[in-house]
């Protein structure tokens, strides 16, 4: 994925099953919404990396946009 294809960076939950708890990611997505949601399936149009604060200042060199988180 090239950086001008990036539409959104957020936080997202995935929780595939009901009864387990849910990992959070940070979503670097060709579209838009996908940040501040839960999700169940994993998209093959996003890079999902687990979320840690430092990961922030180096996403911020290269995207110039909102990181929601």
């Amino acid at each position: 994925m090239k950086w001008e294809e990036v539409e959104e960076i957020g936080v997202v939950n995935y929780g595939p099953y009901p009864v387990s708890t849910t990992a959070t990611f940070l979503c670097i997505s060709k579209e838009r919404g996908r940040a501040g949601r839960l999700i169940l399936n994993l998209s093959k149009d996003c890079i999902y990396i687990k979320y840690r604060k430092s990961l922030i200042p180096l996403l911020r060199k290269y995207w110039r946009g909102e990181i929601q988180t």
